[in-house]
């Protein structure tokens, strides 16, 4: 299981639909690897809430 770092940066972008809300999420692991994921606004609340 890996563990979450910290995260570099968190930005909101509109998506296709403006009801609907897209997060492009940048993530630094404690390996020092980096990731860049799109998530929808359901996937990001689990996301930020899983964080804590």
């Amino acid at each position: 299981m890996a563990l979450f770092g910290g995260i570099g940066a968190v930005a909101g972008i509109g998506g296709k639909n403006k009801s609907s809300k897209e997060y492009l999420i940048s993530i630094e692991w404690k390996s020092g690897e980096k990731s860049l994921i799109l998530l929808d606004e359901k996937y990001y609340k689990v996301f930020i809430a899983s964080m804590f």
